[in-house]
């Protein structure tokens, strides 16, 4: 069974029904019911290769017969009212991610499930710490886990509370290898920057390794960082030159780096949100195309507006990237169908996200239980955790290269 007081949402509405049905946001649970719902508690670890190894007090066995999801997202409902409204990218990411996650519950809308899952959605400031009041309507639903906007301003607010409910903690879209190490329940699906580098390393020393390769980083530190991880991976024995530069905003006119192209480059970079950096780094790399250079950069490229694309198709950039939507992937098929019907607009990045993450979750409560850190191993979102009690991340990366336009699957790396 499946229920909602909000089936009527649209992405693109206006004015009133847009505040409506943003209103409806504040009050949703989603209920999925299966039937023979029995109430069972294991407090053992199951003695199985697939499964994460843990100590019984952080990660026992317990299945529940009701399951407690909060949303907390910066929907920005205390706004609506006001009559120069407009949606920020915060809310709107966060309808977006609430919209894929209906999808995913309604694809088990059919399906007899040992549990009920109950989603309560909770409406955080999108730059700010965490309110009293958000705390406490967090805590009255007693949550087993935890799914939210963590940032810079809210994320010891919501370690303290995981902590103290024990509820696993899931950040979408956030990383912080701080965080990893101060919370054995919290889990990131966005790999934290060390992970992506070793993972870019890994995947350079098997596709790219007799390039000459150029670094191309936003700091002194996280270049030196990338420097160290691309030695340690191995991938300098085998290159034709290495080298590496800091890019910013305050030093964009530099062509330093450009003085080091040979006939053969790749040019990885981690830079994100500094247009004039990045928009100098295409200028003068697509000027030295003589040089047959390849760029490998954040997917997020493909989102910034300032951003030429006949440059990144110039360079036929690689685009590195945790799971997003890939329109040609014919097991992403039903989900599309499903999200035009319900929704009368295409799917992005971050319904996708909310899709997927719901759909993983369902699989790993019926599976594993309350703390579904027990297993690792699961490839729909595979998980990797560093020694003792440290919370887990996402360990894998694909790569798309941009080609005459059309953006294609060349890979995935594990670290």
């Amino acid at each position: 069974m499946f229920t909602t007081s909000a089936q009527s949402l649209r992405p693109q509405l206006n004015g009133n029904e847009m505040k409506k049905n943003l209103i409806l946001c504040s009050f949703i649970i989603i209920a999925l019911t299966g039937v023979n719902a029995n109430e069972r508690y294991f407090d053992y670890i199951l003695n199985s290769p697939d499964y994460f190894q843990a100590d019984d007090s952080l990660y026992p066995m317990v299945k529940k017969q009701t399951y407690h999801i909060v949303l907390a997202f910066p929907y920005e409902l205390g706004q609506i009212f006001n009559e120069d409204y407009r949606q920020s990218t915060f809310s709107r990411t966060s309808l977006d991610f609430y919209q894929g996650m209906i999808c995913a519950a309604e694809n088990f809308n059919n399906n007899s499930l040992p549990f009920t899952l109950n989603i309560h959605v909770v409406d955080i400031p999108a730059e700010d710490k965490l309110t009293e009041a958000n705390i406490s309507a967090i805590r009255q639903y007693e949550p087993d886990l935890i799914i939210c906007h963590l940032s810079n301003y809210n994320s010891d607010d919501f370690l303290k509370l995981s902590t103290s409910l024990k509820s696993t903690l899931i950040s979408p879209f956030y990383a912080d290898e701080n965080q990893l190490q101060n919370n054995p329940w919290f889990i990131t699906l966005k790999s934290s920057e060390k992970i992506t580098k070793s993972i870019i390393s890994k995947f350079i020393y098997k596709n790219y390794s007799s390039k000459n390769l150029i670094l191309l980083c936003h700091s002194a530190p996280q270049l030196d960082e990338f420097t160290m991880i691309i030695k340690k991976s191995g991938t300098v024995s085998k290159l034709k030159n290495f080298s590496g530069y800091v890019v910013t905003a305050s030093n964009w006119s530099s062509t330093e780096y450009t003085t080091l192209l040979e006939d053969s480059n790749l040019i990885v970079t981690d830079i994100q949100n500094d247009m004039v950096a990045i928009n100098s780094i295409l200028s003068n790399l697509t000027r030295q195309n003589g040089n047959h250079s390849q760029l490998m950069a954040p997917y997020s490229w493909l989102n910034y507006p300032a951003v030429d694309l006949n440059f990144l198709d110039l360079l036929n950039t690689i685009f590195y990237t945790e799971p997003v939507i890939n329109y040609a992937d014919s097991t992403n098929a039903d989900f599309i169908l499903t999200y035009r019907e319900k929704f009368n607009a295409e799917p992005g990045e971050f319904s996708f996200r909310g899709f997927k993450i719901l759909t993983y979750l369902i699989r790993s409560l019926e599976q594993e239980g309350k703390y579904i850190q027990r297993n690792s191993s699961n490839e729909m979102i595979p998980l990797i955790k560093d020694a003792g009690d440290k919370g887990f991340q996402n360990n894998r990366l694909d790569f798309y290269q941009i080609n005459e336009h059309q953006l294609i699957w060349i890979g995935s790396e594990k670290d």
